[in-house]
């Protein structure tokens, strides 16, 4: 993969603050991989938490040999996935997590802002939104 020069220092900025990508799926196989090649352009550090997908969304995961797969045997919510997903990041040693969801309503092109903000100090919770008044 040939990486933009701003991508490729987005990509060690996370590594350096020990950031990952935390994505929860719920049967969105037809969706989903676009995220993920997205998230892989910014980011080596992806969990994604198979919240007991009934489609065909598994065996996509496992073609992206690169990424860690949490696997619910029945789905559980949303809220119980990211805490999945973040308990497996704290495994891996990650201090820090970006969560996007796995239908493509999250801009994975959005990571290096969450990034920019975690540069400014040490947020606790960072959270993006469409909508601002």
């Amino acid at each position: 993969m040939n990486l933009k020069e701003s991508d490729k220092t987005c990509r060690e900025s996370l590594k350096k603050e020990r950031c990952c990508v935390v994505i929860p799926t719920y049967n969105n196989a037809s969706l989903i991989k676009p995220v993920l090649n997205g998230v892989l352009g910014y980011c080596d550090d992806v969990i994604v938490v198979d919240d007991g997908c009934t489609d065909h969304t598994p065996d996509l995961l496992v073609r992206f040999d690169q990424i860690h797969v949490v696997k619910h045997h029945q789905n559980r919510g949303k809220g119980h996935a990211l805490k999945s997903g973040f308990r497996k990041a704290r495994e891996l040693g990650f201090e820090y997590a970006i969560t996007l969801d796995s239908d493509g309503q999250h801009a994975p092109g959005d990571i290096p802002l969450f990034l920019e903000i975690l540069g400014q100090g040490d947020p606790c919770l960072v959270v993006g939104s469409r909508k601002l008044d």
